[in-house]
């Protein structure tokens, strides 16, 4: 699916983990909040309790950042406010309002919600979550890992196969003298 960005920003050209959150850190209680199951379906849907937020990943390539961009040390850096064209963010803030019409979004307003995208870090992830997308990555290098090994191994027998066909060679050579 092709998604196109605002005049004035740029379309992302790298997978970054941009996420579409709902914050209700201006609520102070907490039994208000009601999480609809669906909302859970979402693509790597998290609900982090410390920040009070809720956020999924949107659509792969999905962002528009406004600002520059630069290359430096291998790496693509990007200054800038991020947001997605994802049309799922509306239907998934449309399910958590219908399941919470008590409660009002606001712009920056610390007595209600506020919708954001924002690019994961790594930290929005936590606890048992965190732990296992960790030991997922484990696994995941394991392969890449033998492949080396066997490679330095093979590399490793055929080098002392030289150097003994050469030593041999070198005896016979000594031997004719």
């Amino acid at each position: 699916m092709s998604f196109s960005c605002p005049i004035g920003t740029f379309k992302g050209t790298y997978d970054l983990p941009v996420r579409h959150g709902i914050d209700f850190s201006g609520i102070t209680d907490l039994k208000k909040i009601n999480i609809p199951e669906k909302l859970t379906t979402y693509r790597d849907f998290l609900y982090n309790k410390k920040t009070r937020r809720i956020s999924f990943k949107v659509a792969r390539l999905s962002y528009c950042a406004t600002h520059a961009k630069w290359f430096e040390d291998g790496q693509m850096y990007q200054k800038g406010i991020f947001f997605s064209v994802d049309p799922q963010i509306h239907e998934f803030n449309k399910i958590f309002l219908e399941a919470n019409q008590n409660l009002t979004f606001t712009d920056k307003n610390p007595n209600g919600l506020e919708t954001y995208d924002f690019v994961d870090k790594g930290d929005e992830s936590s606890g048992a979550i965190k732990a296992m997308i960790d030991l997922k990555n484990i696994f995941n290098a394991i392969p890449e890992k033998i492949n080396t090994g066997l490679n330095f191994l093979v590399f490793g027998i055929v080098a002392i196969a030289l150097l003994k066909f050469s030593e041999t060679v070198n005896k016979k050579k000594e031997n004719k003298k």
